[in-house]
C-alpha cells in the first residue's frame, strides 16, 4: 500500500484492503518448488532461493521460465545451474555505499523514535544490489506503528521519509538522489 495515494485507502473508498508482502525466504522457496513442478526435486535450492530477495512471485515465475527455456534450448533436462544462470547479476556495494545506506535508514529510526512514531523493528543494509534495475534498494528500515491510521501528523510523515537523506547530508557530506521508497512499517504504513 505504500506506492497508493492515502486518499484512496481512507475508509468509505474501498470495503477491504488487503496488503500483500512480499515473499520471505520460506515462502519463495515455496513458490519456486512450485513453479519446478518435479524438478530439481532432489537438489538444493537454497543458495537460489537466497538470491531471489526481493522478488515476487511473478517475478520467481519468470525466472524458472527462463531456466526451462535454457535447458529445452540446451535439449536437456532442467538443472539448478539453469536457474543460477537466469538469474539476475548482483553488484557488491562497496564499504562507502554500505555506510551511506547504513547512515541513511539511521536516520528514519532516530527521527521515528524522537518524533515518537514508532520503534524500529529492523533495519537492513545489502551487501549488493541487483544489476538489472535503477530500483534496487540498498537498505529497509520496518517499523512498529501503535497506530499507523490517519490520525499520524502529516509533517511529521515527511520529516519521517526526508529524515535519510537528512541524515546522509549530516553524517556523510551530501546526499544521494535514491531516496524515493518510504520506510517499511509493521501495522501500517506511512
Amino acid at each position: 500500500a505504500s506506492g497508493i495515494d492515502l486518499a484512496l485507502l481512507r475508509p468509505g473508498r474501498f470495503d477491504s484492503h488487503v496488503v500483500i508482502p512480499l515473499p520471505d525466504e520460506r515462502a519463495r522457496h515455496a513458490i519456486i518448488r512450485f513453479h519446478l513442478g518435479t524438478a530439481c526435486a532432489d537438489d538444493d535450492l537454497s543458495a537460489i532461493v537466497v538470491r531471489t530477495a526481493g522478488a515476487t512471485g511473478a517475478d520467481i515465475e519468470l525466472l524458472v521460465r527462463r531456466a526451462r527455456r535454457r535447458a529445452r534450448r540446451a535439449s536437456r533436462v532442467l538443472l539448478p545451474a539453469d536457474l543460477e544462470a537466469v538469474l539476475p547479476i548482483l553488484v557488491p556495494l562497496s564499504p562507502e555505499a554500505r555506510r551511506r545506506a547504513a547512515v541513511h535508514e539511521a536516520g528514519h529510526a532516530v527521527v521515528s523514535i524522537a518524533l515518537g512514531l514508532g520503534a524500529p523493528l529492523e533495519i537492513s543494509v545489502a551487501d549488493a544490489v541487483r544489476s538489472d534495475t535503477s530500483s534496487s534498494t540498498m537498505g529497509t528500515t520496518r517499523l512498529e506503528v501503535s497506530n499507523p491510521g490517519d490520525d499520524i501528523d502529516h509533517l511529521a510523515r515527511i520529516k519521517l521519509m526526508l529524515a535519510g537523506l537528512g541524515a546522509e547530508e549530516s553524517m556523510v557530506g551530501r546526499r544521494t538522489s535514491g531516496a524515493a521508497n518510504r520506510p517499511r512499517r509493521s501495522g501500517g504504513t506511512l
